[in-house]
């Protein structure tokens, strides 16, 4: 197939590009990262995103030697690395440290992805070292097309009397009736369980469907059909253990017969830190999307099972959370799409001061609303303004508190492109609406840092962000990053740590332009890997009223925890 312009060819490894000068190996997690896919490759492949280093103005020879010191981490991975008579030509340069997921250490490179396994496995021994078959994944998450992917027959050749199945079926998702959608994590320490839910492709649950969760052994169990036995629409779980455990699990969707009607997903949990603010995996939520009826019959196989399953521990009763998703409802609109939100307490009256999360459906954009109802909207109300124009696309929507902890389960909906004529039945603007269930608790900082303020000054000179760190005793915290982007992450920028400026300790900013400026962007505090160690907090600057009530010139105030 052309890829970029070059004949290319898939292999199960590695996938190979003929360009002029030569035969060269496809730097394919590179290009998966360019296609968006590495949430989907850490979610469902456990596969480490991609590290950010700092390698402005190095020279090459130094930038490679850095990035093969990464392999000291391991020395096992790192003789498999070296074993090659051409180490970077075959795997690339390493783009990930050596991870830690669970049952094995992994580190990712540019061409390839090498595990070592911790945990005996099917396909490997405890201490043996395998690498990822990149060219399937490739195939997989959508780089290489279908039709490359697909069997063909030789030209002339007769066809063979008895139809020769292929020995590994593309494992495109519209092979199935139910397609994964995302994977998200919790960390518990008193419990390790799989949360399915299912819905259409609309955003609407479906209820009566069951899962299969297996383990690597003999062990499986088969779910309570969604929105049975007292759990909410669309949901259904299997509790597995009530302990964290450093586990491998399989998990698929079965039809009234049994019959598989999903991908084979894998879900390994963890022993990490299990508190409420770590970053453990021991309680997965997975999401299944109802498309396409299978074309063709479903040949994946299947982990070993028992014939029958090991009935699992009694399923807990679903985490708490103080808000629910109270209905959904929708107008159409050709020149908007839009999402409302509107928030009622436990006594069904509008709730002020609620912030809702907003992502893509691979979490390459998201955003975080203004409290319900501050200045310019009713009692109860917020929103996310999607487009100026009528756009098809998967959301997912929750309620946070201001420290960035879930509030409530996330809530999918699916905007379309028409018929967005008034009184037709387009889904264009979604009104979302959330009923509080229970008191709010105070929670425990889930980041290091918190937000605590934000003022404004004009200036017609100048638009630039402000931010001071100080502790909770008051003092001024030097050596903390920040980071600021649009939505989409079309600019971005990093300030100098706080305390490197002449604004004086605990302080640093962003100098954006030397004229009012119109932005809205996103901030945070920001770890060596660019992560967030802070909530994001949403800042609009404008190019109005500057010598006057202008938002020019920013004071963000944040807190060490």
């Amino acid at each position: 197939f052309l890829y970029k312009g070059f004949i290319s060819q898939a292999a199960q490894k590695y996938v190979l590009q003929w360009q002029p000068s030569g035969l060269y190996y496809l730097n394919v997690f590179d290009e998966l990262s360019a296609l968006g896919r590495d949430d989907w490759l850490a979610t469902v492949r456990s596969i480490p995103r991609p590290a950010i280093f700092d390698e402005v103005g190095k020279p090459l020879d130094q930038i490679t030697a850095e990035r093969l010191a990464l392999l000291d981490a391991n020395p096992a991975i790192k003789a498999v690395y070296m074993a090659s008579a051409d180490p970077i030509r075959t795997h690339g340069l390493p783009t990930s440290r050596v991870q830690d997921i669970g049952p094995a250490y992994v580190i990712r490179n540019q061409r390839d992805v090498i595990q070592q396994w911790k945990v005996d496995m099917p396909w490997a021994k405890a201490g043996e070292v395998t690498i990822v078959n990149g060219g399937d994944i490739a195939k997989e998450a959508g780089l290489v097309p279908f039709e490359a992917a697909a069997t063909e027959a030789v030209p002339g050749a007769p066809p063979p009397s008895t139809p020769v199945p292929t020995a590994t079926p593309p494992p495109a998702a519209s092979l199935f009736q139910y397609n994964l959608q995302g994977i998200t994590w919790e960390p518990n320490c008193g419990l390790v369980q799989i949360k399915v839910y299912v819905r259409d492709d609309k955003g609407a649950f479906i209820n009566n469907v069951r899962v299969v969760v297996a383990s690597t052994g003999a062990w499986s169990a088969i779910s309570v059909p969604t929105g049975q036995e007292g759990r909410d629409p669309g949901w259904t779980n299997v509790v597995l253990r009530t302990d964290p455990v450093d586990e491998p699990w399989y998990v698929w969707v079965i039809d009234d017969a049994g019959n598989q009607v999903s991908e084979t997903i894998n879900v390994v949990t963890d022993q990490k830190s299990c508190e409420p603010t770590g970053t453990g995996h021991q309680v997965a939520t997975v999401v299944f999307v109802k498309g396409v009826p299978a074309p063709v019959a479903v040949t994946t196989p299947l982990p070993a099972t028992t014939t029958a399953p090991v009935t699992a521990p009694a399923p807990a009763a679903a985490p708490s959370l103080p808000f629910a998703n109270a209905g959904i409802t929708w107008e159409p609109n050709c020149g908007m799409s839009q999402i409302k939100v509107k928030v009622l307490d436990q006594n069904a009256i509008a709730l002020d001061g609620i912030l809702l999360h907003i992502e893509s459906e691979d979490a390459t954009w998201m955003a975080t609303s203004r409290k319900t109802g501050s200045e310019g909207y009713d009692t109860g109300w917020t929103d996310f303004f999607l487009r100026a124009e009528p756009v098809g696309g998967t959301w997912k929507v929750w309620a946070i508190d201001g420290y960035g902890n879930r509030l409530s389960d996330t809530v999918w909906l699916a905007t379309d492109t028409g018929p967005c004529e008034p009184g037709r039945e387009g889904h264009q603007v979604a009104l979302i609406q959330f009923q509080q269930l229970a008191p709010i608790v105070t929670p425990t900082p889930l980041y290091p840092y918190s937000y605590k303020s934000i003022s404004w000054a004009p200036s017609c000179t100048l638009t630039q962000l402000n931010i001071l760190v100080k502790d909770r005793n008051g003092n001024p915290v030097d050596g903390v990053g920040f980071r600021v982007e649009t939505d989409g992450v079309e600019w971005r920028s990093d300030s100098v740590p706080t305390g490197s400026t002449n604004q004086g300790p605990g302080w640093t900013n962003f100098w954006l332009r030397g004229e009012p400026f119109a932005l809205h962007l996103n901030l945070f505090a920001r770890n060596n890997e660019g992560g967030p160690t802070s909530e994001i907090v949403t800042v609009d600057t404008t190019n109005t009223d500057c010598s006057t009530a202008g938002h020019q010139i920013a004071t963000i105030e944040f807190v060490k925890n």
